[in-house]
């Protein structure tokens, strides 16, 4: 048995009865019209794809043929052929309809007057007194959308609507039904005019009735009940398409595909379930109709529209107040006038949002919400307000074209062109920041940007952290504290993770609380020194000033401990409180043997509180020997001092938040003892897989040889990015000639390819690994005095931009400025990522 025919049938025009719903108020009116002799015109409109065609050639089969003779012509693709060429082909169709002779294309002219003063007097003889021809004028609206191209007088554009009116005038039995794609208040005033005395009516989805009677079509009985619908399920497909008939055939259709998918023996049952599963394809097989009808918005309109889709749900209905809110707190520069004057008016005008209370709406069409949230997001809408000045727009272009070669200087030129043109064009204001920032401008870079921001912060916030980030650096190398605080705070304020900002403010902070813990600890304030190193533990950002700080608060606290029990025992002694004395100083000597305030040692005045108690003599004998034999241990102590003896090696302790990767035994500072690379990786959210997270890196190493106790330095690139993020290897290579020694190299290895390199070399004059250069890329190579880049373009994915890069003075790979900016590539080139294809033309 072969498989039935899908009866839902999609973008083609419906000429008979069959696969043809509703509509049968307008056919109605329609005849109406035409049968009141004073009616010249009629002019059915509504959005693209609602059936309009279908509507017109319903009238030429169903019109009494007694009465009319209905020709139907479609002025797509006309407006630009000249008058007699479009008055030709409607001549021939004309004559087709009535029987007529077609008259000679040559004798049509661009004036009209072959085909009014000879065809029609020709027509009319044809058709009797009482049969009027009805021209059934489709897409009348394309002349005009090409009024505005320079076309010449004679062109249908300019021509064919004044030809229409002269007849009209002139000759009242013809009618003319017009067919447009909008409201006729949106057409030039010419054709508003041409339609002031016309009967006009709104075509829009179909009734209830209708609209199931189309759903159930596969369960007609010359159909063999193909399918069988559940009522929920012809409810659901309703409340997808609200009736609209394009939709409602496309979802049918899709439904069908989906259920003989198959090939089923009987015919398959429909419900919700089939329906919602049917949407996506739906949605896909109609892109191209949803973009055209999508394309007859203006950019206002559209830009409302994609904050709409995104943030209401099904027949979620909300007020316009709410809506520009919400396009505001996406990007200021979304909140212009025709945004929040005329597009929630328009929109609703044009079918596309329902009104539901007083300035209140919701969308129209569930399934052309859910198209914009999927293919016209309110990013890619956005843009299009970069475009509404020509000039603007054709500068920033330019300036993206030397941008792209790298010549920054003629480019922020063009950018400071297009921003004069038109200041709200917000990717030659964000461009120009970007270019500023490259060429170490950082307060004019951040005075963009901060602007940029202002008109959309969500596109803007990268960058200018960035810049605010580098302004920080920039203000900490000239020792401007207060500057650099500023800036962190302004960078934290627009993006609060941060971690280079935080760091570089926390730095600072944390070294002013430490200067501070250290001035009370020295004018042996122990207890207000203690609270302050106990917030630096609480905000130690590694494990080395977690130990040394976490040391100082039990330092400070065993001081202030001692310091009050010592002060207790001297207040005791001053009122001869022996055995509150006693007590106290034994607490101190037992504490520290040799401590001492003021040169009173706590052992003597331990020994002054035993012999003052009063006791009985045999105590006080014993109590004298004991403290004689406790002084004599404190003296031994006091002499040996064997604490200087002791050497702790202290375990390396990963903060929890914190997993070790892997660990190097290297000799990176050349001394001919290897030193530990430990790896890790950090911020390890509690619900991320093990083996993801960036990966950081630290070195321990003995730096005194009198001490076993390993000092940290953090490999930290410029640039303030991590090390790694995939497989991390870490190794001693020769690859800067103008360095002694080796260089420690730490590469991201992804897919067998190097995708991020760091170099690092210990300066013993500065006590640090500093950094000497940091690449990304799709692949890295490196060499002596050489780092090779290639960068997938993402449009041609098989090219890549080769940069070649070589050391400054053999030395660094960054600019002789302290900012974290690399030297300029010394070459670049376009090649094959992978390998040169066997036939260029057909790659992508």
């Amino acid at each position: 048995m072969s498989q039935p025919v899908n009866p839902y049938v999609v973008g083609a025009p419906m000429q008979g009865e069959r696969g043809f719903f509703g509509r049968q108020d307008t056919l109605d009116w329609v005849v109406r019209g035409l049968r009141n002799p004073a009616t010249s015109s009629l002019v059915l409109f509504g959005q693209r794809r609602i059936g309009k065609t279908t509507l017109l050639l319903q009238l030429r089969r169903t019109l009494p043929a007694d009465a009319f003779l209905p020709v139907y012509f479609d002025l797509q693709d006309q407006a630009t052929r000249p008058l007699g060429q479009v008055l030709a082909d409607l001549a021939d169709t004309v004559a087709e309809q009535a029987g007529l002779e077609p008259p000679d294309p040559e004798a049509l002219d661009d004036r009209g007057l072959f085909f009014v003063r000879t065809f029609l007097p020709q027509l009319y003889a044809v058709l009797g007194k009482n049969r009027r021809p009805v021209f059934l004028l489709d897409e009348f609206d394309v002349l005009d959308e090409a009024t505005e191209e320079g076309l010449p007088a004679t062109a249908a554009a300019q021509s064919f609507l004044r030809f229409i009116r002269r007849v009209m005038t002139k000759d009242s039995r013809p009618v003319f039904i017009f067919v447009v794609g909008r409201r006729v208040d949106d057409l030039a005033l010419d054709f508003t005019a041409a339609f002031k005395a016309s009967l006009v009516r709104e075509v829009w989805v179909l009734g209830r009735e209708s609209a199931e009677a189309m759903v159930r079509q596969a369960e007609a009985p010359d159909q063999n009940g193909t399918l069988r619908f559940t009522d929920r399920a012809v409810a659901r497909v309703l409340s997808l398409t609200s009736g609209h008939p394009y939709l409602t055939q496309l979802l049918c259709q899709q439904v069908w595909e989906r259920a003989y998918a198959g090939n089923p023996t009987a015919p398959p049952q429909v419900d919700v379930l089939e329906v919602e599963a049917a949407v996506p394809s739906a949605l896909e097989m109609g892109d191209q109709a949803l973009a055209w009808l999508w394309n007859g918005l203006s950019l206002a309109e559209k830009v409302y529209a994609a904050g709409l889709a995104g943030a209401v749900g099904e027949e979620e209905t909300i007020t316009e107040d709410r809506g520009v809110q919400l396009l505001t707190d996406h990007a200021a520069r979304l909140r212009t006038r025709e945004v929040e004057l005329m597009a929630p008016r328009d929109l609703v005008r044009r079918r596309v949002l329902d009104l539901t209370g007083e300035q209140e709406h919701c969308f129209a069409v569930e399934l052309f919400r859910r198209w914009i949230c999927q293919s016209r997001s309110l990013r890619d809408v956005k843009d299009g307000l970069d475009r509404v000045d020509p000039l603007a727009e054709e500068l920033f272009g330019l300036g993206q074209e030397f941008f792209r070669r790298n010549q920054l200087k003629a480019a922020a030129r063009y950018f400071r062109d297009a921003l004069a043109a038109n200041p709200h064009h917000f990717h030659a204001r964000f461009r120009l920041g970007e270019i500023l920032l490259q060429l170490a401008q950082i307060d004019k870079a951040v005075a963009e940007l901060e602007r940029a921001y202002e008109l959309d912060r969500e596109e803007a916030r990268l960058l200018l952290t960035r810049a605010l980030v580098a302004q920080a650096r920039a203000r900490e190398a000239a020792g401007d504290e207060e500057g650099v605080l500023a800036a962190c705070e302004r960078a934290l304020q627009v993006f609060p993770n941060e971690r280079t900002a935080r760091k570089i403010q926390s730095a600072i902070l944390v070294h002013r609380l430490e200067a501070e813990a250290r001035g009370h600890e020295q004018a042996e304030r122990w207890a207000e020194a203690a609270a302050m190193y106990e917030q630096l533990v609480t905000e130690a950002l590694d494990a080395e000033g977690w130990e040394a700080w976490e040391a100082a608060l039990e330092r400070c606290r065993k001081e202030d401990l001692l310091a009050r029990f010592f002060g207790e025992g001297i207040r005791a002694l001053e009122k001869r409180n022996w055995h509150l004395a006693q007590r106290s100083f034994a607490k101190v000597v037992h504490g520290r043997p040799g401590y001492s305030v003021d040169k009173q040692l706590a052992a003597r005045l331990l020994l002054q509180a035993v012999l003052r108690k009063p006791v009985r003599k045999y105590g006080r004998v014993i109590a004298a020997a004991l403290t004689v034999v406790v002084l004599m241990v404190v003296a031994g102590v006091l002499y040996f001092q064997p604490w200087k003896e002791a050497q702790v090696l202290p375990p390396v302790e990963l903060p929890e938040n914190w997993e070790h990767v892997s660990t190097y035994r290297l000799d990176t500072n050349r001394d001919n003892n290897q030193e530990w690379v430990v790896l890790y990786r950090f911020d390890l959210p509690a619900e991320t897989e093990q083996g993801s997270g960036p990966i950081a890196g630290v070195v321990y190493q003995l730096d005194d040889s009198s001490s076993s106790v390993p000092i940290s330095y953090e490999l930290r690139p410029r640039d303030g990015h991590y090390l790694c993020e995939y497989e991390c290897i870490a190794a001693m290579e020769d690859v800067l000639s103008g360095l002694p020694g080796s260089e420690l190299v730490v590469r991201d290895r992804c897919n067998d390819k190097t995708i991020r390199l760091s170099i690092f070399y210990w300066e013993p004059n500065e006590g640090e690994y500093l950094p000497q250069g940091h690449f990304s890329g799709s692949s890295i190579k490196v060499e002596l005095d050489s780092v090779t880049v290639d960068q997938c373009r993402p449009h041609r994915a098989q090219f890549a931009l080769r940069q070649i890069y070589h050391p400054y003075n053999d030395e660094i790979y960054y600019e002789p400025f302290d900012h974290g900016i690399l030297v300029m590539p010394e070459k670049y080139e376009l090649t094959f990522y992978q390998a040169e294809p066997k036939d260029v033309m057909r790659s992508p």
